[in-house]
């Protein structure tokens, strides 16, 4: 038979398994390789970008403006998703709320999938460089295009995550 922990309001919740309550070896493990991630993670990209930013001044060429949107996306993933990873697996367990869980899970999905997707940004632009050299007229433009479906894709891919009503807080 499970326990049941009493709350003042006389509403029962089932106790939380002591397996919950303990960091696991495999959370520590996660912990400490993403805190290694993140600090190497965090000197390249914001190296990259302050080194972009410097370049960007002098000659806005199509592959400085997408690393420095890639760098801006890796960004948004090493400083917000890495240190939430790291909050969870130390935590163990959501305090956040309904609203914010909600917001993370919504930043943790777009950051990924905007990265993704100007890595394919990036692709599609040496694509046409390799196969139409001479072509310069319009690739720009599509540059620009392909980075603001980016952009626009991330949004609406991570939307799911703060439309879904979450029953249950994120699992580790």
């Amino acid at each position: 038979m499970e326990s049941v922990i009493e709350i003042e309001n006389s509403t029962s919740f089932p106790e939380i398994p002591s397996s919950f309550k303990e960091m696991s070896e495999l959370s520590r493990n996660c912990v400490i390789a993403y805190c290694i991630l993140f600090v190497t993670a965090a000197a390249g990209n914001v190296t990259v970008f302050c080194s972009i930013m410097k370049k960007l001044k002098h000659c806005k060429s199509r592959i400085s403006i997408l690393i420095l949107h890639l760098s801006v996306a890796d960004m948004l993933v090493t400083f917000f998703v890495m240190p939430m990873e790291i909050i969870w697996r130390i935590t163990i367990q959501w305090y956040g709320g309904d609203l914010l869980c909600k917001f993370c899970q919504f930043f943790r999905a777009f950051g990924l999938y905007l990265s993704s997707m100007i890595v394919i940004c990036v692709s599609i632009d040496r694509y046409f460089a390799i196969i139409y050299p001479m072509k310069l007229v319009g690739a720009a433009r599509r540059v620009n295009i392909t980075l603001t479906c980016s952009w626009i894709f991330a949004v609406i891919f991570a939307l799911p995550q703060v439309i879904h009503r979450n029953t249950h807080y994120l699992s580790l």
